[in-house]
């Protein structure tokens, strides 16, 4: 589910001002993260969101 975001820190470290710290942008992911992490678990505990629509279609 995730993007490898090792490449988008380091791009968007090169890209920062010069106040922001590798703490700052590695702490901004969290949300993002927590949110994979979520869809993952409803995932696994409701599979049936997910194969609805391939049920309806076959």
């Amino acid at each position: 589910m995730a993007p490898p975001f090792g490449c988008n820190l380091c791009l968007m470290k090169a890209m920062a001002p010069k106040g922001i710290t590798p703490g700052d942008i590695y702490s901004s992911i969290v949300p993002m993260v927590l949110l994979m992490r979520i869809g993952l678990v409803l995932v696994m505990v409701f599979p049936d969101m997910v194969m609805f629509l391939p049920r309806v279609f076959l």
